[in-house]
């Protein structure tokens, strides 16, 4: 849905490209700084972002390999 965002606008006004450039940046932030928090393998970290984050921020986790992503039900329960 996001990607779709990045339409809107015309000729050399890109205000959708705008808007979702600072969307992904606010994501890389977030996965800059929690990337940070990480110092040992034993470390556990709860990051808890609105479901528009959880994807990407997930997928830059999971792609940068520091750590294993595991979905938090198993140890709220």
């Amino acid at each position: 849905m996001y990607v779709n965002i990045a339409r809107i606008g015309g000729l050399n006004k890109y205000v959708g490209m705008n808007w979702l450039s600072w969307w992904y940046k606010r994501n890389l932030i977030m996965f800059a700084n929690l990337a940070r928090l990480i110092d040992t393998e034993e470390d556990r970290i709860l990051f808890i972002v609105g479901a528009s984050h959880t994807s990407i921020v997930t997928k830059f986790l999971v792609e940068s390999e520091i750590c294993e992503v595991v979905p938090p039900l198993s140890y709220l329960t």
